[in-house]
């Protein structure tokens, strides 16, 4: 339970801003004679009925309120805008092109994104071209991350729209990324989604596009490396850790300034290496060491190169495959059989991965003539695989399917991971075109700039049970009024679990809120021309108004009386407020 607040949280504009917009036809220049009737100007334009010089400032407030005072703000808001999270034209949005291994990712700003959207590929704006370019825009693979696993994955655009010009302030990291978006837009920082209105300052860590790398990433956690190195942990055992290379390791603890001191590399300055100056000499290495070492050679499935046969196996297979393969191309008359282009450099490909058949490991008939181009983008993945032996293969491909990769090891590969950027500032920079996206399934973020943001989706579950009750009602009926409010709470929670399976998450989310009662809080951001908000005061903060918009009303004209300067005084003064 908790009261109705509201929070100024920026404005725009004065008494001469007012002034100068009414003199904008004869002259903007501010004389000392003019500023000495801004005045008597304003008190005649407000009682006159001039208010369009009014709409040239604006007041900015958060507002957290019952969803009964927040239908007030609705319904009365002549000129008012209540925005959403939203970036600026100019951010850049990072798509995927997984099929195409040359050209992995596509970057569109979502100004132009948005005009596509709305207006078609090519701008002509019929309606067979806006199909098309929606259609196309939303098979386009845009990249999220995985908040559970901190890799990025892809997903596509639900929908996409203006939201008009609103302020905007610019937050820069230290690695030169940088962003411009609303005040209330969450970012992704190392304690979750936060906000320039939540706090978010230059002390958070926001997350960023990672750089591809092997095993689990954990090497580039700063945190985890200091904690290993603080154990006592040799190199290679940091390495086996974060599942790389001892190479790795030293890099990043390069990079995280963690190098082992001359102490823990157990020499002193001033030591000469046993080998210096040493050269032609040979190691005598007793016949029981060679067979240890032997040993501990990683064959068959431990070895990293197996992906189906032992490594004898696979030495032997690419020694038959390339004995025939001048015969495969003269079978396809050196004709790649994927882009159906020749070239100097053909490989022929195992139609049927050994992999996942190793009975078709020297059949001449599964073998085929792939360029080397083409044969990199077939083995992108198992997926792409896949699509090149039903291609091929056509109907007889059907029984294979089940069956296949069955027996192949799981790639670790290189993957994305997010990594962390601390923010080195955050300035307001004006107003500007603001967007939104909307993210199908169930990611809550997407790239933009580089930087992780929160998918600006319209249907968001509420956690916070954050509720209002009526002061002036008596103790008993607060009390029943909490007691059913708390209830209904229960329902909405209970029900959106069982409801995302059956009609899909965002539709459970949006209709469980019909549980929730008219007393419950949400916080909305909204802003003000004097004029609208002159309109809004002249209804609402009045006798006969409910107490709660009223309450609203009055603490919104006090913040403004309040600001420093008092940057509207007369304006203030020329509508009677």
């Amino acid at each position: 339970m908790s009261k109705n607040r509201v929070e100024l949280i920026g404005y725009y504009g004065s008494d001469i801003t007012h002034a100068q917009s009414a003199w904008t036809s004869t002259s903007r220049e501010l004389s000392e004679d003019k500023l000495n009737r801004v005045d008597k100007l304003l008190k005649m334009l407000a009682e006159n009925g001039h208010h369009t010089p009014f709409e040239k400032s604006s007041l900015h407030f958060l507002v957290t309120c019952d969803q009964a005072s927040h239908i007030h703000l609705l319904k009365h808001r002549v000129g008012v805008s209540i925005n959403g999270e939203c970036l600026t034209g100019d951010s850049v949005i990072t798509f995927v092109n997984i099929n195409n291994t040359s050209s992995p990712k596509l970057k569109v700003t979502i100004d132009e994104l948005y005009h596509k959207w709305n207006n078609g590929r090519y701008y002509q704006n019929t309606d067979l071209d806006k199909i098309y370019s929606r259609k196309r825009l939303k098979n386009r693979r845009i990249r999220v991350l995985n908040e559970q696993t901190g890799f990025f994955t892809y997903s596509h655009i639900k929908d996409l729209w203006c939201k008009g010009v609103q302020d905007v302030y610019q937050i820069t990291l230290q690695n030169g990324k940088s962003i411009k978006c609303t005040s209330n837009h969450a970012i992704y920082t190392k304690d979750g989604y936060k906000t320039i209105n939540d706090g978010l300052s230059t002390k958070d860590f926001v997350g960023v596009n990672g750089i591809h790398v092997a095993g689990n990433g954990l090497y580039r956690d700063y945190d985890t490396m200091k904690k290993l190195r603080e154990d006592k942990k040799s190199v290679q055992e940091i390495a086996d850790y974060c599942e790389c290379s001892y190479h790795t390791i030293r890099k990043w603890l390069k990079i995280h300034d963690l190098q082992f001191t001359e102490n823990e590399k157990n020499y002193k300055k001033g030591m000469i290496p046993w080998n210096k100056g040493v050269t032609g000499y040979t190691i005598n290495i007793s016949e029981e060491n060679i067979i240890k070492r032997r040993k501990k050679v990683k064959k068959g499935k431990e070895s990293n190169f197996w992906r189906g046969g032992i490594s004898t196996d696979r030495a032997l297979i690419g020694a038959w495959t390339t004995n025939n393969a001048k015969k495969v191309h003269e079978k396809y008359d050196y004709t790649c059989q994927k882009c159906g282009k020749g070239s100097s450099k053909l490989h022929a490909h195992h139609i049927i991965p050994v992999s996942t058949d190793k009975s078709k490991a020297y059949d001449f008939d599964n073998l085929i003539t792939v360029c080397q181009k083409c044969h990199s983008k077939i083995h992108y993945s198992n997926e792409t695989e896949i699509q090149f032996a039903q291609y091929v293969l056509g109907n007889s491909f059907k029984k294979l399917k089940k069956e296949w990769g069955k027996n192949k090891k799981k790639r670790i590969g290189k993957k994305l991971k997010v990594h962390f950027v601390k923010i080195a500032s955050i300035e307001y920079v004006g107003k500007e075109m603001t967007y939104d996206i909307e993210i199908d399934g169930i990611n809550n973020n997407f790239v933009a700039n580089g930087i992780v943001v929160h998918n600006s989706a319209r249907y968001k579950e509420l956690k916070d049970d954050k509720f209002y009750v009526p002061e002036d009602w008596p103790d008993m009926f607060q009390q029943d009024l909490i007691e059913f409010t708390e209830q209904a709470n229960e329902f909405y929670h209970t029900y959106l679990d069982i409801l995302i399976p059956v009609v899909g998450r965002k539709r459970a989310k949006e209709s469980a809120r019909l549980f929730k009662t008219m007393n419950s809080q949400i916080t909305m951001d909204v802003m003000f021309n004097w004029r609208s908000f002159y309109h809004f005061l002249n209804l609402r903060n009045k006798p006969d108004a409910q107490m709660e918009i009223r309450q609203i009303a009055s603490q919104m004209l006090d913040l403004v009386v309040d600001i420093e300067g008092n940057p509207f005084e007369h304006t203030i003064k020329a509508f009677g407020l």
